[in-house]
């Protein structure tokens, strides 16, 4: 077994006592690895800032077959996390971490797990009490057959992925990943939702209403630029007092 976690991959490993001594040490040196980034780091805003949205994404990566993913999920987080929303969602619906720590790569047609698809509407798009559970079961449908290689990579196979229209949120479509994620983005209570999630990790959960009503007018308004948001609320009296 190869002590660098970066090209162990403890799948392949044979015996369960093999694949169990991998996971161990994956985990290990994972954890130091992050905590000497936050530490020690070049870019300390960067990791700071992934920081909250790992926070925002969380996932316990002990239950993953490969801990290690966790560092995977941190870097796309820094690729993305000074673009807009819309890709920083897709890079963390494809990252083969999160989607095992959901069972999203288990569920099917005839045997759905809507954990994903809840968690997609409630806590990283529209909010709670802003979707049905027919939109829930809908966008789920959605999610099948996201699939992972070899390489660890998260693609969806148009042979496992359910063929037929869903509505969700008014909209009928044959959706896939992308063209979801897209249309959750545009409603108008996911820039509330996410602007609020991000502040109360920022600032802590105590926000004025008209700090946060200016902030989710400017970052709605920007079609979720996440340099807006970040601007918003570094600029806000809340967060420099």
């Amino acid at each position: 077994m190869n002590s660098n976690y970066f090209l162990d991959d403890c799948r392949k490993e044979k015996t369960k006592e093999e694949k169990l001594a991998c996971k161990r040490l994956s985990l290990r040196n994972t954890k130091i690895h992050w905590l000497k980034d936050l530490t020690y780091g070049s870019n300390k805003k960067a990791s700071f800032l992934a920081n909250i949205w790992l926070s925002i994404f969380a996932v316990n990566a002990r239950s993953f077959l490969n801990p290690h993913w966790i560092i995977k999920q941190i870097n796309s987080i820094k690729n993305y996390q000074f673009s807009n929303y819309e890709k920083l969602l897709y890079s963390q619906l494809t990252n083969p971490g999160l989607l095992s720590y959901f069972n999203a790569f288990r569920t099917k047609e005839n045997d759905l797990n809507e954990n994903l698809g809840r968690e997609l509407l409630e806590l990283y798009t529209v909010g709670e009490g802003n979707f049905s559970e027919e939109d829930v079961q809908n966008a789920s449908l959605v999610l099948t057959g996201l699939i992972i290689d070899k390489e660890n990579n998260v693609r969806q196979s148009k042979k496992f992925h359910f063929k037929g229209e869903t509505t969700i949120l008014g909209k009928k479509k044959f959706f896939d990943l992308q063209s979801l994620i897209n249309w959750l983005v545009q409603q108008p209570t996911t820039a509330e939702n996410v602007a609020k999630r991000f502040g109360n990790y920022l600032i802590g959960e105590d926000i004025k209403t008209e700090t946060i009503s200016k902030i989710i007018e400017d970052f709605k308004d920007s079609n979720l630029q996440l340099k807006v948001l970040y601007k918003a609320y570094t600029s806000s009296e809340q967060y420099l007092n």
